[in-house]
């Protein structure tokens, strides 16, 4: 699983590969690519858990990003869930108690500071429900609660689209065979009109939703990626800028056995 984050506090992310059966991740530093690759371990799951990675972000407000993972039993007595991270300031491995497994918490974000302490939090959603709640990266507190969306969501991405100090919650979900893009500015607690953009079952492709910043702006855009499984035609990201929806661009890049792009969701 791809992911990418400045570990080593240049300025320039890094990228990040985490393999979900030893917990290990694996960084080769930009700014020395020579080198060989740092590691950081959890430590393989225990039996009837399942250890992923949430999005890298600055837990403890040092300015360097954080290796952390959710862990969940997949198996009953399900329990608690919990948020795991290595304190980039001290090394110190941190362990939150951060929702109530027994709901079976289906999606989850975070890496982005949702309520304004400069710091990176956790937000879930239970699966039968459209409850959310974020969990302070701090220390695990419940710092806030709202419900969102709607049962089809199938991807859950934490962005910053309104520019305040907050980042927002972006429910991507499945109608038919269009994808619907939806947003909760977190500072405002508005939700924004569906937006359909993008289509899936499209012969001989795979589609990978995620957010990121294409045009500059400081805002993270509505994008996703075509990858072209069967080597036929091109991949392609497809992207709408945030202050400019009724805009697409269409990129070509990437190929049939290309990686999406990191911190991305696939449905």
């Amino acid at each position: 699983l791809y992911n990418s984050a400045d570990i080593d506090g240049d300025g320039i992310d890094d990228p990040v590969v985490f393999t979900p059966t030893t917990g290990v991740f694996q960084i080769r530093r930009s700014s020395r690519p020579g080198a060989p690759p740092l590691q950081a371990s959890f430590g393989p799951p225990l039996a009837g858990e399942t250890r992923s990675p949430v999005m890298l972000g600055d837990y403890d407000g040092d300015g360097l990003d954080d290796f952390v993972v959710q862990r969940q039993r997949i198996l009953p007595p399900y329990g608690l869930s919990y948020l795991e991270y290595f304190r980039s300031s001290d090394g110190v491995r941190v362990v939150f108690a951060a929702g109530d497994n027994s709901l079976a918490a289906l999606l989850g974000g975070g890496g982005e500071d949702f309520d304004g302490d400069g710091m990176a939090d956790l937000v879930q959603r239970g699966l039968n429900n459209t409850n959310y709640t974020v969990y302070r990266g701090t220390d695990g507190l419940a710092a806030a609660s709202f419900s969102f969306g709607t049962l089809l969501d199938e991807v859950l991405l934490a962005a910053n689209r309104a520019g305040d100090a907050r980042a927002d919650v972006t429910a991507v979900r499945l109608v038919g065979n269009d994808i619907v893009w939806q947003t909760r500015t977190t500072g405002t607690a508005a939700t924004s009109t569906p937006l359909v953009f993008g289509a899936i079952n499209i012969p001989d492709t795979d589609t990978f939703a995620s957010a990121a910043d294409f045009d500059g702006d400081g805002l993270l855009d509505y994008s996703y990626w075509l990858r072209n499984s069967a080597g036929t035609g091109p991949s392609q990201f497809f992207v709408k800028p945030t202050t400019a929806p009724a805009t697409t661009w269409t990129v070509n890049q990437g190929g049939q056995t290309s990686q999406p792009l990191p911190g991305s969701r696939s449905f």
